[in-house]
Order: structure tokens, then C-alpha cells, then sequence
């Protein structure tokens, strides 16, 4: 994914979680976690990733470790719904300008995977989304809502929504989708391949004739297009990717190098 990112350059790069999540790593020491969670963040500035999307599964084995992990990182940190003494532990919204349109990116994550760690709460979906969209909905053109939503999660928020949503990622469960789907007539959904199987490319443009019919929808005043690539074993070039993937060797990553 790094390397492609390098080839193919994009004007916004964002992550969704969960990236980050000891799921991905098991049968492997706290140490090796440890290096794996750092050399991710090095990669993610690589690809220049502006924003990384939250779940709560990257929270796991404890927040403090995820927080310790992206310590001198420059990526920005969404979540509308990870609270921590009733306050946004991350940031809670982000808003883009894109073709003379503004996007409002919103981060939502499910609190049933959050495990035994109290030094956060996961606010219920719905209620997050009000509590931001009261606050930008007169500033936005359209919302991204990003994170582990269902299905019956995204009709509830469509309704509180006085903006089309483009909702990225789904519930984990879903299959992936190739193009944008239309749910209510309004609103649409897009899920790329999870777990690092694979990444969506989003294109923007203000003018149909750059699409193909078919693929294209109108959203928020401007013109939509999702493609999912599913990641394909390659003979990677030594670059400054596979230099950074190196660091996930335990020996080489000493604990107090995150963000060196």
C-alpha cells in the first residue's frame, strides 16, 4: 500500500481503523506489538496519511499503549465517540475543502468491541453523530462517516443527518464493495477489503464527464467515485517503505523510539 501510495499520489490520504489491532498480531509478544504498532505509523507518514480514523479495537491491550505507539507521529487522530471523562479523547470532527465544497470527515466506532480498559468509554454511535452535526452541519456540504457502522446504525443516523452521507468502512461483517452504493436515495456506502487485504480510492471531481455513468453518484454537489483494489503479493522495491517495515523487528525498535 505504501509503495502504491508513492506511484499514485493522492490530494487527501486517511486511514480507517482498525488498523492497529492486537487481533492482527496474535501469536505475537507485547514486543513485537510493540515494533509492528510503530513501524505502521512510520509507513502512514510515508503515504502521507493525513488523519487516521479510530476504532476501538486498535485500543486494545490498553489506550495507553496506542497513545504510546503514535507519540511524535504527525498523522491526526478521529474519533467522534471515544470519550474519556465525558470529553473527546480524539478529535472529534475534521472538515476539508474540496473543489469549492467543504466535507465534514466524522469518526465512529462500536462499543461492543471495547474490552476491560476504563480509561475510556465509547459514546453510542447515534448520540456522537447528532452531538457533531449540530455543530458543523451549517459548514458542510456533505458528511464522510467513517468506522464500523451497520446497517441499522446508518438508516438511525441518515435520519439525524440534514446532509447527504457517504459512509466508509461498514460493519466488519459486510462484504467489500466495488462502487458506491445508494442507500435511501441519498446517502451511499463504500467498504474496501478489511484488515489490509486491500484499500478504496475515492475520486472527487465537479464534472460528470470525467466519470463513466455508471460509476459516478452526486453527492453533496459534487461527483463521487469508489474503487476497492484488493493488495496482491509483489516483489517490492527496496525503498523507503520496506526501510520502515524493517523497524517492526523487535531487536531493532528500542521502546523509547516511537516518532524518532
Amino acid at each position: 500500500m505504501c509503495q502504491h501510495s508513492e506511484q499514485n499520489p493522492a490530494d487527501l490520504v486517511f486511514q480507517i481503523g482498525p488498523a492497529f489491532s492486537t487481533v492482527l498480531y496474535e501469536d505475537t509478544s507485547p514486543n513485537e506489538i510493540k515494533s509492528k504498532r510503530n513501524a505502521l505509523w512510520k509507513v502512514f507518514e510515508l503515504e502521507k496519511v493525513k488523519f487516521y480514523s479510530v476504532d476501538a479495537l486498535d485500543l486494545e491491550p490498553s489506550l495507553q499503549a496506542f497513545t504510546d505507539s503514535h507519540r511524535g507521529s504527525e498523522v491526526r487522530l478521529l474519533s467522534s465517540n471515544v470519550k474519556t471523562e465525558g470529553n473527546n479523547l480524539f478529535e472529534p470532527y475534521l472538515i476539508y475543502e474540496v473543489l469549492g465544497k467543504k466535507i465534514g470527515f466524522v469518526s465512529l466506532t462500536r462499543a461492543t468491541y471495547q474490552k476491560t480498559d476504563p480509561s475510556f468509554k465509547v459514546q453510542p454511535q447515534d448520540e456522537a453523530f447528532n452531538a457533531v452535526s449540530e455543530i458543523i452541519n451549517s459548514q458542510v456540504d456533505i458528511f464522510y462517516v467513517l468506522g464500523n457502522v451497520g446497517p441499522a446504525m446508518r438508516k438511525k443516523i441518515s435520519f439525524l443527518s440534514k446532509k447527504p452521507i457517504l459512509f466508509l468502512g461498514g460493519d466488519l461483517m459486510e462484504n467489500n464493495s466495488t462502487q458506491l452504493l445508494v442507500e435511501g436515495g441519498r446517502d451511499f456506502f463504500a467498504k474496501a477489503p478489511d484488515f489490509g487485504e486491500g484499500f478504496g480510492d475515492i475520486i472527487v471531481s465537479s464534472d460528470v464527464k470525467d466519470f463513466k455513468p455508471s460509476t459516478s453518484k452526486s453527492i453533496g454537489g459534487l461527483f463521487h467515485s469508489f474503487k476497492a483494489v484488493i493488495l496482491k503479493e509483489v516483489r517490492l522495491k527496496f525503498n523507503a517503505c520496506s526501510q520502515a517495515l524493517q523497524s517492526a523487528q523487535p531487536q531493532a525498535l528500542p521502546t523509547e523510539a516511537a516518532g524518532h
